[in-house]
């Protein structure tokens, strides 16, 4: 998704709310929000509906290594995120868009397939205490994920 996929409308909320948390412009104009104020400014959006998890996942997806936010990333994650809250509103392309935002997560952005070092990465990051032997299971018998097969899980496990 890119800015241009934004409505009118969903482009003037998300750019209030980031403006009421934006600490500075950098040399280039860009804008910029500390990831600390994340959460406040999704509950702002009407974002009340994340897991601890979900909510650490959209957290290390925008923050730039260095803390800070930029409008963009977060502009296409907030509306995607929307979206979704409205009732599954999302269209294909943008579930397609979602499914491997949510892929590059587990592979730290990298074009290779999920392994189960990334979920032990995960599980730590989210102070998971799961086993290698869970984590293994969780591979179901695979030693690799690619990005088709971990299509095909979520949509098994959407279905249930």
């Amino acid at each position: 998704m890119s800015l241009s996929e934004l409505t009118e409308a969903e482009l003037d909320v998300v750019t209030e709310v980031f403006g009421q948390f934006m600490e500075a412009e950098d040399e280039e104009g860009a804008m910029h929000m500390s990831v600390d104020n994340l959460e406040d400014a999704m509950k702002a959006l009407g974002i009340t509906s994340f897991s601890k998890q979900e909510y650490e996942a959209i957290r290390r997806t925008l923050d730039l290594g260095n803390g800070k936010i930029e409008f963009e990333p977060f502009a296409e994650v907030m509306v995607l995120k929307m979206r979704q809250d409205k009732g599954g509103q999302m269209n294909t392309e943008d579930q397609d868009k979602q499914l491997l935002q949510d892929y590059l997560l587990f592979t730290e952005g990298q074009d290779r397939p999920i392994r189960v070092d990334d979920l032990r990465r995960i599980a730590a990051d989210i102070k998971d205490q799961s086993t290698i032997d869970e984590l293994q299971q969780m591979m179901m018998g695979l030693k690799e994920i690619d990005f088709a097969t971990f299509k095909d899980i979520v949509s098994q496990a959407n279905s249930l």
